[in-house]
């Protein structure tokens, strides 16, 4: 079953989940500069990061594969279970195509090199947010 796109007009909120502060906050800014998109909020961990998005209802989490308490792809697995209206972007510093397919089998919509430029980012979380199904 699809889920709908938000409100026309209506900007596409995006949860940030990553453990350095530097990327939170690089990826923050540049989320926050598109007039398609609002920073719903971020969160340092994978627990902080499902915790966050049953309460913030965002449209798009971009998820950090690797971090302390809950992994990104743990943390996919679960917020799938919770909440599957919401659509995650997998990024990694990491490339391997075995993480890859873990992201995208743990519910993953799509995976992004943290190396990506920016407008590849952007097209990604419009890309998930056109493209999420309800499993």
């Amino acid at each position: 079953m699809t889920q709908p796109t938000p409100e026309p007009g209506a900007p596409i909120r995006v949860l940030i989940v990553d453990d350095t502060s530097v990327m939170r906050d690089a990826l923050s800014l540049f989320v926050g500069q598109w007039p398609e998109f609002e920073v719903a909020g971020t969160a340092c961990n994978g627990a902080e990061g499902v915790l966050a998005a049953q309460t913030l209802r965002p449209d798009v989490v971009l998820m950090d594969l690797r971090m302390p308490e809950l992994d990104g792809i743990e943390a996919t697995r679960e917020l799938r279970r919770l909440t599957p209206e919401i659509v995650v972007v997998m990024l990694s510093a990491y490339g391997d195509q075995t993480l890859v397919d873990e992201a995208i089998d743990a519910g993953a919509m799509g995976f992004l090199h943290k190396g990506s430029p920016p407008q590849q980012l952007r097209n990604a979380i419009k890309s998930a947010v056109d493209q999420r199904t309800v499993a």
